[in-house]
Parts: structure tokens; C-alpha cells; sequence
């Protein structure tokens, strides 16, 4: 039998840096300066699919600084120079758009082995510094050898050994999800009594799950209603409001009685047509006020349930980027359309 880590999803965190492998068992390793940086943020990411002699992929992003003058705003990358333990390991070409620079092969092993030591790792240009910190990197890093089984292999991240890369876990096939489209829509297709009725018995219910909410009995908003199908509707009312987020109660109810109540999430945030015409559940969350750090799931509408069909966070909250350095997939899917 596997080990529970090899089964399951993996979220570590270990100082500044973090481990996040999905579903697939890729694994998506980010590293960030620390909180006292006195200059610019930035962030790693590292990619390592649960593949024997795969070559991990690494990036590279940065804080805009406005201070930083550029020889001709027409050019759309600009460089900046590696450094780790004051030598220089060449240049990484930074787009403009996305302030982000993919390391090559040979950045990417210097990187990789300086990882195991105290180390000092920074990107310059000739105004400016940015400082990758890297306390936690060695735990993260054997935290994912240790999760696709690459202890004591050639290819281990950090664990190295001699052993071939046989033993590795090998990946697993993306979950397609068959999704229905919503026709019709309209926004009302329930009358007044059935309303009525239907209310009072998902009142019970928000009664019965009182640590669901902060305040369950309290009515900040009336249930809504929208139609999925003939027969189905979907039920939403706010379950919690705080500065910069909120959360939903979401169920699938029949459209008459019996209504047969199902809860999908307490934590949604909004519900969403998308253009192929499925509906989407979101729950998406900030980590703190200024958005630099997300948390994100999603449910589809498969004709007779929602299903989760992404879930996931965008990192630490380090100021690198406004809404989140990079796309860490807990849970990923392939959505094709009924």
C-alpha cells in the first residue's frame, strides 16, 4: 500500500517556502523572499512532474519597482543578473508584462544545489536587488522527494542518491468531468408558496449546522434562486461577511416538493454562467486585504450535481504580484461538454 502522501494531494509549507502537488502528482515547489526584504519581493517556481528523468522546470518573478529606469520603454524584456554566493550565473531575460523569466538548465541545477546549504541568492539590476530567501527550501524539497519517491534516486530533488528513478510514483491521468450546459435561463422559476415552503425548510437546515456559519440565524441576505434545469434549482444565501471576503451557503434543490435539499459548499462566493453555457460555483478568497494571495475552488454543473472541478491557491502573501505570484493546483480536471 501507498503511503497517504502518495494518494493525496500535498500542501507543505516550511518558513518561506512551500510544496503544492495536485492531483496528477506534479509537484509545484515556490520559494519567496522574506518578510523583511528591504527591497523588492520575489518568487521561485519550481516544477517537478511525478515523471523518472524529467528535468524540473524553473521561473523566476519580481515585484515592480517604481523607482527602476529602464534604456527604452519600446523593448518588452529587460535583464537581470543571478547571483548566488556573490557569482554571477548569467542573466534572465524579464518580461515586462508578467515581470517573469524562466531559468535555464544550467541556473536551474546552480539553484538547485546551492538549495541545500545556507545561501545567499539574489537577481540584480543595476539600481536594484531582489533577495530569494532560503530558510525552508531544504524541507520543502525533501518533502517532495519524499512524496514521489525519489529518495536516494539519481533525480531526487535534494535527497540524492544512486539508485534509478524506478521507484518514482507515475502520474495520474487528469479526471475528465462531463458538464451540462444550463439552457434557458432564466432568473426566477419558483412561485411565492413554494418559496415560502422551501425557505422555511432550508431555515431548518442552516439551524441544524450551526458551526457551518459565524452567524446562521442572522438574515443578512434572502435565499436566491436560479434555475439549471427542468427540474433543478440552485439555492445560495451569504453565510459569513468579513472586510474583504464572504462565503455562501450552495444547494441543488427540486424545483418541487420533495425539494430534497443537497448542500454543495458553505464557502462559495458567487455562481456563473461561463461561455460554453456551464454553471460554475466560485469560491475565491483572499488572503489578506491587499490581494497578493488567493485561494481558489470551483464546482461545474454535470446535469444533476456540481462537482469540484479545480481547487487550489496562488502562494504566500509576499507582495509579489496582485492576485498571487503563481497557480498552485491542488485538484485539476479537464471539463468537456455534454
Amino acid at each position: 500500500m501507498l503511503p497517504l502522501s502518495a494518494t493525496e494531494p500535498l500542501y507543505f509549507q516550511s518558513h518561506d517556502w512551500l510544496a503544492v502537488c495536485d492531483n496528477t502528482r506534479t509537484c509545484r515547489i515556490s520559494g519567496y523572499s522574506s518578510f523583511d526584504a528591504n527591497l523588492g519581493s520575489v518568487s521561485v517556481l519550481l516544477t517537478q512532474k511525478s515523471v523518472p528523468n524529467v528535468s524540473l522546470k524553473a521561473k523566476v518573478r519580481i515585484s515592480f519597482l517604481e523607482d527602476e529606469k529602464y534604456p527604452d520603454d519600446k523593448l518588452t524584456h529587460f535583464p537581470l543578473e543571478m547571483f548566488i554566493n556573490n557569482k554571477s550565473h548569467g542573466y534572465v531575460s524579464i518580461k515586462k508584462e508578467t515581470m517573469i523569466a524562466t531559468l535555464s538548465t544550467i541556473q536551474t541545477q546552480a539553484l538547485l544545489t546551492s538549495l541545500k546549504k545556507n545561501v545567499t541568492i539574489l537577481w540584480k539590476t543595476k539600481k536594484n536587488h531582489w533577495q530569494l530567501s532560503d530558510k525552508g527550501a531544504a524541507a520543502v524539497l525533501l518533502k517532495v522527494d519524499e512524496y514521489q519517491q525519489r529518495i536516494g534516486t539519481r533525480g531526487a530533488l535534494i535527497a540524492k542518491g544512486l539508485n534509478s528513478e524506478k521507484t518514482v510514483l507515475k502520474p495520474k491521468l487528469i479526471p475528465t468531468i462531463h458538464a451540462a450546459k444550463i439552457s434557458n435561463y432564466k432568473d426566477e422559476v419558483i412561485d411565492t408558496e413554494d418559496k415560502k415552503q422551501l425557505e422555511k425548510v432550508l431555515s431548518l437546515e442552516l439551524l441544524l449546522d450551526k458551526e457551518a456559519c459565524f452567524k446562521p440565524k442572522e438574515e443578512i441576505r434572502k435565499f436566491s434562486f436560479q434555475p439549471l434545469s427542468a427540474h433543478k434549482l440552485l439555492v445560495s444565501k451569504l453565510c459569513w461577511m468579513g472586510p474583504y471576503n464572504e462565503s455562501s451557503y450552495f444547494w441543488v434543490i427540486n424545483n418541487k416538493p420533495p425539494y430534497n435539499p443537497k448542500l454543495i459548499t458553505t464557502n462559495g462566493t458567487y455562481f456563473y454562467i461561463n461561455e460554453k453555457q456551464v454553471g460554475v460555483i466560485s469560491s475565491d478568497h483572499k488572503g489578506r486585504g491587499i490581494g497578493d494571495c488567493w485561494s481558489y475552488e470551483n464546482f461545474v454543473w454535470t446535469g444533476e450535481r456540481f462537482t469540484l472541478s479545480s481547487k487550489g491557491t496562488t502562494g504566500l502573501c509576499r507582495g509579489v504580484a496582485a492576485g498571487g505570484a503563481w497557480d498552485l493546483p491542488v485538484f485539476t480536471s479537464k471539463i468537456r461538454i455534454k
